[in-house]
Order: C-alpha cells, then structure tokens, then sequence
C-alpha cells in the first residue's frame, strides 16, 4: 500500500477527497449488481454466466444480462459486467 504521500487529492462537487494512489477509481454501478449485495464481483459474474447465450423468445432470456439491448446475452455483455467488476 502506497503512503499517503504518494497519493495526490482531487477535490470534487461530489465528493470531498479522493485518493488517487496509482490506480483507477471508478463508481460502482448497481446495473451489474445482479444479486443487490451492493457490490460487482464473481457471483454476479456467475449469474450472468447462467444467462449466457439466451436470446430474446427463449424461456430463459432475462433482459437485465443484455446490456447492449441486441436482444442476445453474449460476449459483448461479459466484457463489460467483468469490467464493472474489475473496478472494484
């Protein structure tokens, strides 16, 4: 873990202070929280894999895994679910 010295200090609008210690620092978003534990991670990551390759008309198609709305739960929606992970 880096020191305090090593981090720089950004003020915001929307927040007070946000250390920036050598990686990114993205929001949580609740659009890949699947199970609405208040965190993206691995047993989102396995919900959606459960959705993998359904479609629109078939019994298992559940609309919130298709995040580019092609009305397809594929590899495009992995990425960017594990992404949403990978911000933690």
């Amino acid at each position: 873990m880096k020191s305090l010295r090593a981090c720089r200090f950004v003020m915001g609008a929307a927040v007070a202070a946000i250390a920036f210690c050598g990686t990114a620092v993205q929001a949580y978003d609740a659009e890949f929280d699947y199970n609405a534990d208040g965190v993206v991670d691995e047993a989102d990551l396995d919900l959606l894999a459960s959705a993998f390759n359904t479609a629109e008309g078939d019994p298992d198609f559940d609309p919130i895994f298709d995040h580019d709305g092609d009305g397809f739960v594929g590899g495009s929606d992995v990425v960017l679910a594990q992404s949403a992970a990978n911000a933690d």
